[in-house]
This record gives C-alpha cells, sequence and structure tokens, in this order.
C-alpha cells in the first residue's frame, strides 16, 4: 500500500496499479487498496487521453487528417463523453474525406470529360474554397485542381483521318460525316470513334486525348469486306 501511494504520488502510474494489485492479492476486500488502484487507473486513463489529443491536435495542425481521424477515434474508443475528440472526429473526418475527393480527381484529371465529373469537381473545389484559414497543403490542393479543372476544359484540335467512304460517328459528340481530313475541337477525355461502310464491317476506333493533344491522327477507315 505504502509503494502504491509512493508511486502515486509520483505520478508512476504503472507501478502504482502494480503495487495496488498485489495488495489486493493479500487482502481482495481492502477499501484502500481499491479506492488506490481506482485512482491509479483514472490517471492512467488521463493522461493517455491528454496524449492523444495532444496528439491528434499535431496531426491537425500538419494536415494529417487521415492520422487525426483515426487518433481521435481511440480517444472516443476509450471515452465517448470527451467533446473536443468528438468535434474533432467530426472536424477531421470531414477534411479527410475532402481530401480524397480532391485527390481522386487529380489522379484522374481525364475523366472530367464527364459533365457529371466537372459538376461534382466543382463543388469540390468550392467546398474547398469555403474553408477557413486554410493550411499551405489544402492552398495547395486548391490550385492545383482549379489549373487541373482549366486545363481539362479547354479544347485540343484533334485530326481524324478516313477515305470519304466511311460514315464516321463520334461517341458523345454525334455524326461527323464522310471526309479524307476533318479537324475538331475536343476537351481532354477518352473517346470512341465508329466507322461504317455498306459491304465493310464496321470499325471502332478508342483513343485518349491529354492537354497536348495527339501526336498522330486519328485513322477511321472500313477496311474489312464482308464475305
Amino acid at each position: 500500500m505504502s509503494r502504491g501511494y509512493t508511486a502515486l504520488e509520483r505520478n508512476q502510474l504503472d507501478s502504482a496499479k502494480t503495487a495496488f494489485k498485489q495488495a489486493l492479492q493479500l487482502k481482495p476486500d481492502d477499501p484502500a487498496a481499491r479506492s488506490g488502484l481506482t485512482q491509479a487507473s483514472s490517471a492512467a486513463t488521463k493522461q493517455t487521453l491528454q496524449s492523444l489529443l495532444s496528439q491528434a491536435t499535431a496531426l491537425e495542425s500538419r494536415e494529417q487528417w487521415h492520422q487525426a481521424r483515426d487518433t481521435y477515434a481511440k480517444i472516443m474508443a476509450i471515452d465517448s463523453s470527451v467533446m473536443e475528440a468528438r468535434l474533432g472526429q467530426i472536424r477531421s473526418n470531414a477534411r479527410a474525406q475532402l481530401d480524397d475527393q480532391i485527390r481522386g480527381i487529380l489522379d484522374q484529371p481525364l475523366r472530367l470529360s464527364s459533365d457529371n465529373v466537372r459538376q461534382e469537381a466543382q463543388r469540390i473545389l468550392a467546398d474547398a474554397r469555403a474553408i477557413k484559414s486554410p493550411g499551405a497543403k489544402l492552398k495547395e490542393q486548391i490550385s492545383r485542381l482549379d489549373q487541373t479543372m482549366k486545363t481539362a476544359t479547354t479544347p485540343v484540335q484533334v485530326e481524324l483521318v478516313s477515305d470519304q467512304d466511311t460514315l464516321v460517328t463520334l461517341y458523345r459528340q454525334g455524326e461527323l460525316g464522310k471526309f479524307q481530313r476533318k479537324q475538331i475541337s475536343l476537351i481532354p477525355g477518352k473517346y470512341v470513334a465508329v466507322g461504317t461502310r455498306r459491304g465493310y464491317r464496321d470499325v471502332r476506333v478508342e483513343f485518349q486525348l491529354g492537354p497536348e493533344g495527339l501526336s498522330q491522327p486519328v485513322v477511321v477507315i472500313c477496311k474489312d469486306p464482308i464475305s
């Protein structure tokens, strides 16, 4: 008992718990030993919570939102009544989701050729800009996302080559007709051109258009006669 209380006064909580547990082994119903163990356990829990809160705050300051969210979750698992952790978990979870959304657009910019994806990206950008006092990381993400969206919506010249006998249709754009060479403007993205000609097998040409354009023209010619 004496060792337990001495350790408790010195904030040596593991030693205090060990001493009080030993005391309870000798006297299982001793109220002083039970009280000492409760005090040591409560102090240890409080110490752990304070340490985790400090970690979570530091992670937030570094805009490491996923790690901060996970740290707040650890706190809530220990004591769900800690309001600071509850608010921190909500805050960091929202920022982690925003971070994931921005990364999703930046990692696959060609998806912005879809109207739905562009609208979603605009909403994400608006949400990011609405955050008060953004950190350096978010500012950089906002700048990159803004530039990526501008680039993704800037039309690029594409040359298509055919034989004047093949009827060319570009999915999502419509029928382009029969021609030998044609220049069209398209925003970056993935496209499919289809050629049809009576008595010949249809052809399907898929191409991916980046902001830099294409190094060669897209050739759409039906060459295979149907026997």
